[in-house]
């Protein structure tokens, strides 16, 4: 009991410091503008986005405050603060962007977390290589218990699955990978035309976003024709505002060399005119 009263005053502490802490820090001597900028961005759209969660804070949140304050060059205790609260608050949720992350970066030692914060950062991610993945899934259980049309949940089902099939960071998969892709936008385009964006309402949380990833994963061609398409599902509450944010971050970067959002990795923000006008146009 002592343990569990632990826990949630703890938690309400986090979200109590949060709350005061909504604020930009000052720009140390040593970080540069530009680094100090991104850290920013992404600490004012985490702000936006807890907001938007009703300010329920996810692990997510947590992981990219850290990942601001790291950039912006703030002391190691806060950045490891913030990465212990977002394993503390769903460890699966943690361990699964942490993969992600180093898998994007080659591996943990070359990550920036590791290099500021050494041992304590290995030590922190050390069990979620042993993390089991998600459940088993029973499609076909989805289907009866939603009522969903089953024809459409396994075309979602099989494109999702081409999708991630060679999606990794050798270039021959990449290779491999964009063929693939190719295909994927013919047959997500068929399913547009016959259904409209399969959302929420139409095949739940489940398969919500397959048709989004496969725009998202598709030529600026075409991620520019559907870009409305996305935009009307996420007005009519079918899908969530971050994919929106992500694919505009497509967009923007490949068209002008600077995103929005700070959903692409490596990218440069955009100027702060560009920035409040897109979130503007899209209500974002």
């Amino acid at each position: 009991m002592k343990i569990a009263l632990f826990i949630c005053l703890e938690i309400i502490s986090w979200t109590t410091t949060l709350s005061q802490e909504n604020f930009i820090p000052e720009r140390p001597s040593n970080v540069s503008e530009s680094d100090f900028r991104n850290g920013e961005q992404i600490l004012k759209n985490s702000y936006q986005q807890i907001a938007e969660d009703d300010f329920r804070i996810f692990s997510s949140d947590y992981w990219n405050f850290a990942t601001a304050y790291y950039k912006m060059g703030q002391p190691k205790e806060m950045v490891y603060d913030y990465l212990f609260k977002a394993r503390y608050t769903d460890r699966k949720r943690f361990c699964e962007i942490v993969n992600y992350y180093h898998k994007s970066k080659y591996g943990l030692d070359s990550t920036g977390f590791y290099k500021l914060l050494g041992e304590d950062y290995r030590m922190l991610v050390s069990d979620c290589s042993e993390l089991a993945s998600e459940e088993i899934f029973n499609i076909d259980d989805y289907i009866e218990k939603y009522n969903y049309d089953k024809l459409l949940i396994y075309k979602l089902n099989e494109i999702l699955e081409e999708d991630q099939k060679r999606r990794q960071w050798k270039n021959e998969d990449l290779k491999k990978q964009i063929e693939i892709d190719d295909i994927n936008i013919i047959r997500a385009e068929e399913i547009i035309i016959k259904y409209g964006y399969p959302g929420t309402k139409m095949v739940g949380a489940k398969f919500e976003f397959v048709i989004w990833i496969v725009i998202q994963h598709s030529t600026l061609h075409f991620q520019e024709k559907h870009l409305p398409l996305i935009v009307k599902a996420v007005e009519e509450k079918q899908l969530g505002k971050t994919p929106l944010r992500m694919l505009l971050d497509r967009i923007y970067s490949k068209k002008t060399g600077f995103q929005i959002f700070g959903s692409q990795v490596g990218i440069p923000f955009s100027d702060d005119r560009t920035i409040e006008e897109v979130k503007l146009k899209y209500k974002l």
